[in-house]
């Protein structure tokens, strides 16, 4: 199942059923288009306007200068519910654009494709310059960075790993077997090692990770 959604959808109206199905981990390919705004009711702000734009509610003048609330950080609320893939994307970046969308078709279980879509009426821009202005958001950290984040792997299933040390390597950004599998000893011994009294086996980890890639 395929879900097309803007931002006011997603970031406000829809925000429950949202987390109802990504907690559920339903199977559901979630696309939002996200044009920053109520662009189709009149240009109203919404959950995802940024700090500072003018919207037909938030207009900028001598008692109001636009919107004074910070644009939601919907991809942090998505991350939460650790689902099995997560991506933000931009149509200036044409590759990684469809890069993500085929990783996300690939899956099961709940997908979320955050798109980055100027609005020319409601931005007052040209036409033209909309590939532009949507490349210049990512470039200048506007909309952030273009993320992806998939759910992390059971790194219990190893030998040796607990909770304690799956959840240093998890903070380290060693989520996955592939991540753990291309890590050094070294590497694992720095992020890993604690105040505990002995050395863990990195390098059993390593080789465990790699034989469970292939199973994978």
């Amino acid at each position: 199942m395929v879900g097309l959604a803007g931002d006011g959808g997603t970031f406000d109206i829809g925000l429950q059923a949202l987390s109802g199905a990504a907690e559920r981990n339903e199977d559901i390919l979630y696309v939002c288009l996200d044009n920053e705004g109520y662009m189709n009711t009149g240009i109203q702000r919404s959950g995802a306007t940024p700090f500072g734009a003018w919207t037909t509610t938030t207009p900028v003048g001598t008692k109001v200068e636009g919107k004074r609330e910070f644009k939601k950080d919907l991809m942090a609320i998505i991350a939460a519910h650790d689902p099995p893939y997560a991506a933000s994307l931009s149509i200036a970046h044409y590759n990684d654009f469809i890069k993500k969308v085929e990783k996300a078709k690939g899956k099961k279980g709940f997908r979320f494709l955050h798109v980055m879509t100027p609005c020319v009426p409601g931005w007052r821009s040209d036409p033209s310059m909309t590939v532009e202005i949507a490349r210049l958001a990512v470039e200048t950290g506007t909309i952030g960075l273009l993320w992806e984040g998939e759910a992390p792997d059971d790194f219990e299933r190893i030998k040796g790993i607990g909770k304690v040390f799956e959840q240093r390597l998890y903070d380290a950004g060693i989520r996955t077997y592939r991540a753990l599998a291309s890590a050094t000893v070294d590497e694992l011994a720095a992020v890993s090692q604690g105040n505990s009294p002995v050395r863990p086996d990195y390098a059993g980890w390593i080789a465990q990770a790699q034989k469970l890639l292939v199973g994978i």
